[in-house]
């Protein structure tokens, strides 16, 4: 039996991602076609010269993700399940990667670092998730720009090996030619990292010259982010705008439902929670003056907890002024933590909050910052939450806290294996009545072909699994009855009547 338990340890990486990609793999199999999907199916018929007609003209007029939406298109061309398998490959890729950034120093500590990503993974709201996770076009939008933003930061700090330099290349480039937030987060990346390398002002021209390869990836990744925030369509979007809400109401709106889902949201509990509580742990193994930073953090959750469910409704003063306390405690504690374990301004937990408050504020002039912008910011705030796990819990320094690491292993992947199970749950229901409603269309040829006759289907039991249903959207209804060649009127009930 210790042999075996042994052997489990030893492989137990090799045993965590695969269990990981099937659980979100259990997800997407039961994710159908929601919103856009039904328009850019309609790619799938075109012939190759028009098909490439058609993404330029969408990239001229409409949006300026050229490649986001090729590799969506093209995927939609294909059976369903070729997407399933890639996104979940892709989830997996940035629970890998984010840990993989982690655990430079100690190798030991990856599948630990794993488990913790993953939790905070599977445990994004579907608020979030609907719109940018589990949807075809979505997930080219926003899950493929992560995965890439993650595995091109590991090849940052892998450039002294040729091979990694040349993947960097690429993978820089693709990262920042996919959507505004991601764009301008690789760009950043690789500008932090560069200034990260310097000294001391006196060494700049010499850091810069050490680091030719580092300038070679910003140039590259400019260029990359010049493709999408310079594409023609970006200013056609910007003339459409500027005759709607006043740039200052759309900051004013914008800040609040920022300030909102980061300090007064039931969602934002486990990352509060997680980051105030390692800061704390951190305080009490070096206890010579900490009181107060413990106070604070201590202070910082029970403000949380009273800003969700004591001061919960309209976004009043009383919230404001806890938002802003909020946000100073988290100020505090960077501060602190910044200082007493990197020691080092622009060290690896700065960059990652600069990212994270980046890829939020750079949302607050937009006239769509919905829920499925927030993945962005959350990914990062997950990935320093994996950050401070790996300096205070479990001291890289040290390998005598083996138990503790497979006590959070086991505890942390059993959690997000949960919140995957129940969210493939909902999925299921609505591929159930998604299916109830392919198979009424295709029974009934007659009364499609007939106008003036009335198809009955049903909308989904919850909601929450799907995005933008054609029921919801005068839009996407029009693309549906387009891809599925109804002429009749749709009539959409519940499917308990």
């Amino acid at each position: 039996m210790e042999k075996i338990l042994l052997k489990i340890k030893e492989n137990l990486l090799f045993i965590l991602i695969p269990i990981i990609f099937v659980s979100f793999l259990l997800i997407n199999l039961n994710v159908v076609y929601f919103g856009d999907d039904y328009y850019y199916l309609t790619f799938s018929d075109l012939e190759i010269g028009e098909y490439f007609s058609k993404l330029v003209e969408h990239y001229n007029k409409d949006n300026g993700r050229f490649i986001v939406h090729l590799l969506a298109t093209f995927f939609l061309k294909l059976p369903l399940p070729f997407w399933q398998v890639f996104n979940s490959i892709m989830l997996t890729g940035i629970c890998y990667f984010a840990a993989k950034l982690t655990t430079k120093s100690n190798k030991k500590q990856m599948p630990t670092l794993l488990s913790i990503m993953f939790f905070f993974v599977a445990f994004l709201d579907i608020s979030v998730t609907r719109q940018s996770t589990y949807w075809l076009t979505g997930s080219f939008n926003y899950i493929y720009p992560i995965f890439l933003l993650l595995s091109y930061s590991y090849c940052l700090t892998k450039l002294e090996n040729k091979k990694y330099f040349i993947l960097a290349i690429f993978l820089g480039f693709f990262s920042a030619a996919t959507m505004e937030q991601s764009a301008m987060m690789t760009l950043g990346v690789t500008i932090l990292y560069l200034i990260s390398k310097i000294d001391s002002i006196k060494n700049i021209k010499l850091t810069l010259k050490s680091n030719i390869k580092l300038i070679i990836l910003s140039i590259i990744t400019l260029i990359g982010v010049s493709t999408v925030i310079l594409a023609p369509a970006q200013f056609v979007r910007m003339e459409i705008e500027e005759n709607d809400t006043s740039t200052m109401d759309k900051i004013i709106l914008n800040s609040k439902f920022m300030l909102q889902n980061y300090t007064q949201n039931v969602n934002i509990l486990p990352y509060c929670i997680a980051f105030n509580l390692l800061i704390v742990i951190y305080a009490l193994k070096n206890r010579n003056n900490h009181k107060l930073i413990i106070l604070i953090n201590i202070a910082n959750i029970i403000l949380n907890l009273i800003s969700i469910f004591v001061l919960n409704g309209v976004y009043d003063v009383n919230r404001l002024i806890v938002s802003f306390l909020i946000m100073l405690s988290y100020l505090i504690s960077y501060i602190y933590i910044n200082k007493n374990v990197y020691n080092k301004l622009f060290s690896p937990l700065t960059i990652t909050l600069i990212l994270m408050i980046g890829s939020q504020l750079m949302m607050l002039i937009s006239p769509v910052f919905g829920p499925r912008n927030l993945i962005f910011g959350l990914i990062m705030f997950a990935f320093a939450i994996c950050l401070l796990s790996d300096k205070i819990l479990f001291d890289s320094q040290k390998n005598n806290n083996s138990n503790l690491q497979h006590v959070v292993t086991v505890i942390f992947l059993t959690l997000g294996l949960f919140a995957n199970i129940k969210t493939a749950q909902g999925y299921i229901q609505t591929k159930n009545i998604d299916t109830l409603n392919m198979q009424i269309i295709s029974k009934n040829n007659d009364i499609i072909i007939d106008k003036n006759n009335n198809l009955t289907l049903y909308k989904y039991i919850n909601d929450d699994y799907g995005w933008s249903m054609p029921y919801l959207s005068s839009y996407h209804e029009f693309w549906f009855k387009h891809i599925y060649k109804i002429k009749s009127q749709i009539t959409w009930e519940n499917v308990n009547q």
